[in-house]
């Protein structure tokens, strides 16, 4: 009972924070990285409510799925496999990929197969919801010479390619809600010509797709949350800027000092969080992590104290509590990954505890009841 109601007054106080901050402060937390003297970084991809992270560290530039908990850091699995982890859902449920996308329950670690590439058979997972529906993109057969890549859902170990009549045109899904809805890209072709195609920002709900791409050539969406809210980005006459779907509503977030920007990440509280970075050459270069809240982008590298020495590099998750994770360059020129914990104005903490006390009191007296 304890761990539940200490559980509850966490999420209690991250709302309380979201409502009264006139500012934020973080402190941040340098996950470390596996690998001995062969680790070459680490980089954190998602985050639960209940504050496990997942991601990858890599060891002479290969991949590792890792799970960081109670402040350890350790492998997806033992033996150690190839891989990323790439999301968790509050349950602890983890999707992510090896040779082929998998889901990873805590006691067992299942391959989800594919659709059956002619050239290549594999597939990447990114999303998972609390009924274990895991979403990604598998090879499918076109043809004996074409690789093309489908985004699929998998319910109860049965994948389904989400775009089966879409031919020769790639698809991925990269994230799923508690409803079922879906988001991610998909190419469709230029209306009119025989050739070329343009990337597209879907939302699938209900069976139906809804194009995202607000008339953009190059679109994608990342991420969404209970409330069925989406981000990722759209390209613009004034490069890539990430945007905020909201019930038939777009709001463009705008960037900072940098080319472009990109939404990774979304929580309850509808705050978001992604990353800057400029393009040459056609090559993405990050160059700082972002928070979108209460109508406002702030570079999260000024969110820290001054002192901290860290060069935050990319966002990729936030849990309710405002939690984030992604990964940046640590003090001694290392590429960590990272956690930041938002610290409270005193006033916050005070106004969040008047709030929650009432609140702990019912939720407690519930479980009492129900015999816990």
């Amino acid at each position: 009972m304890r761990q539940s109601v200490l559980t509850f007054s966490l999420a209690i106080f991250g709302s309380g924070f979201a409502a009264a901050r006139g500012s934020i402060n973080y402190s941040i937390t340098d996950l470390g990285a596996l690998g001995g003297i062969n680790s070459t970084g680490s980089f954190a991809t998602a985050i639960n409510n209940s504050g496990m992270i997942v991601g990858y560290y890599t060891t002479s530039g290969t991949p590792h799925p890792f799970v960081y908990s109670n402040g350890t850091m350790r492998d997806l699995v033992s033996p150690t496999i190839l891989g990323k982890a790439s999301a968790i859902n509050d349950l602890g449920d983890i999707a992510g990929t090896s040779s082929d996308a998998l889901i990873y329950t805590g006691t067992s670690l299942t391959s989800l197969g594919d659709l059956g590439g002619v050239l290549h058979h594999e597939s990447d997972a990114y999303g998972v919801n609390h009924a274990r529906q895991v979403v990604g993109r598998t090879t499918v057969n076109v043809s004996s010479t074409t690789v093309i890549r489908h985004a699929f859902v998998d319910t109860n170990a049965t994948m389904t390619d989400l775009f089966p009549n879409s031919g020769s045109y790639n698809s991925q899904a990269n994230a799923i809600n508690d409803s079922g809805q879906i988001v991610g890209y998909m190419d469709t072709p230029i209306p009119g010509q025989s050739v070329g195609f343009t990337q597209r920002a879907f939302l699938y709900s209900n069976g139906s797709v809804i194009d995202l791409s607000f008339g953009s050539a190059l679109s994608e969406a990342s991420a969404i949350n209970g409330s069925g809210q989406v981000v990722g980005y759209s390209m613009t006459g004034s490069g890539r800027r990430a945007f905020l779907y909201d019930d038939g509503a777009t709001t463009n977030l705008g960037t900072l000092y940098s080319d472009n920007s990109a939404a990774t990440g979304i929580n309850s509280n509808s705050d978001v969080v992604g990353n800057l970075f400029t393009t040459t050459n056609g090559i993405n270069t990050d160059v700082g992590a972002f928070i979108y809240t209460g109508g406002t982008m702030l570079d999260l590298n000024t969110l820290l104290p001054v002192e901290n020495g860290w060069t935050l590099k990319e966002a990729d998750g936030i849990n309710d509590s405002g939690q984030v994770v992604g990964y940046g360059i640590n003090p001694q020129g290392q590429t960590h990954a990272f956690l930041m914990t938002v610290v409270p104005e005193p006033g916050a903490i005070a106004m969040g505890a008047v709030a929650a006390v009432p609140m702990i009191v019912r939720r407690r007296r519930r479980l009492e009841i129900a015999g816990y």
